[in-house]
């Protein structure tokens, strides 16, 4: 609430800082739950998350560099 004021009574248009106070507050809730679920559980589940996104993100970037590759082949120096 207070951000929100300050951007109003400032007339702080060029900011949206109510929403990135928000967001850091989602954000810092969230590793919060995730610890407390870790500390529960007695199980990484935030560690496991990571992974499974890490491992995802190093799947799509060689799909993309085979698929670059394959248009690379196709071309046979063709294109001048």
């Amino acid at each position: 609430m207070v951000s929100l004021m300050m951007e109003q009574t400032f007339h702080l248009a060029w900011t949206s800082l109510s929403s990135i106070v928000g967001g850091f507050i989602c954000f810092v809730e969230m590793k919060s739950i995730f610890e407390n679920i870790t500390v529960i559980t007695n199980d990484p589940i935030f560690m496991r998350i990571l992974k499974m996104i890490q491992k995802k993100g190093s799947e799509t970037i060689q799909e993309i560099g085979e698929d670059d590759k394959q248009i690379g082949d196709n071309t046979n120096g063709t294109d001048k």
